[in-house]
């Protein structure tokens, strides 16, 4: 684990090796802020968020959040892994988070996936964004989007598994509890900008 002598934070997902991570638009657009290089436009309503969270990021975070794929590929007993935020068209692959480079969120469907994902080189798409639970398939792809494991409406945290033991890959959603009400205390002891819509929009049910 590494200290962040800015905050008493442990970056407990960085000080491991044997994980791998990709960004997100959330990430970008605060990077972006990091390096002067403006805001989203379309994210102004977490900018004043942004704008917090970047500040207190220490520079060794900043480091590692640059250092981030947009895409990861991998391949176990001959299945193709891609991993990936949220589809992003070809022409857009490098674009700038200011230009809106992820694909516009779509309904969680078999026929949306298919419409994002059937030209991708792969057996499974791994991606996130939209925060609802996707998991799909056909005889060529799986679709699995499990949900935001820090960000849900839920009581509890929901994550997948993907079992390369058989044959063929088999996929599960699992759920881990925390203590919500503790969580989302935290964000009055903290006085975070904005955290009345930012509770509103990802964390209480309506």
């Amino acid at each position: 684990m590494q200290w962040d002598q800015k905050q008493t934070k442990y970056y407990l997902l960085f000080a491991r090796s044997d994980i791998r991570m990709i960004t997100g638009n959330h990430d970008e657009a605060i990077l972006s802020l990091l390096a002067g290089e403006g805001h989203p436009e379309s994210y102004k309503h977490t900018r004043e968020h942004h704008v917090w969270i970047a500040d207190q990021l220490s520079l060794d975070h900043i480091v590692k959040l640059k250092q981030l794929p947009r895409i990861i590929e991998k391949e176990v007993n001959g299945f193709k892994i891609i991993g990936i935020h949220y589809h992003i068209e070809l022409s857009k692959r490098n674009a700038h988070i200011k230009d809106k480079p992820f694909y516009s969120i779509l309904e969680p469907t078999l026929e949306n996936m298919e419409k994002m994902y059937k030209d991708y080189p792969a057996d499974i798409i791994c991606f996130g964004h939209n925060h609802p639970e996707h998991f799909f398939h056909n005889e060529q792809q799986v679709y699995l989007n499990p949900g935001a494991l820090g960000v849900s409406k839920g009581n509890t945290a929901p994550y997948g598994i993907i079992d390369f033991t058989k044959s063929k890959p088999t996929v599960q959603i699992k759920h881990a509890t925390y203590d919500k009400e503790a969580f989302i205390q935290k964000f009055n002891t903290l006085q975070v900008p904005q955290r009345e819509i930012m509770l509103k929009l990802f964390y209480l049910k309506n």
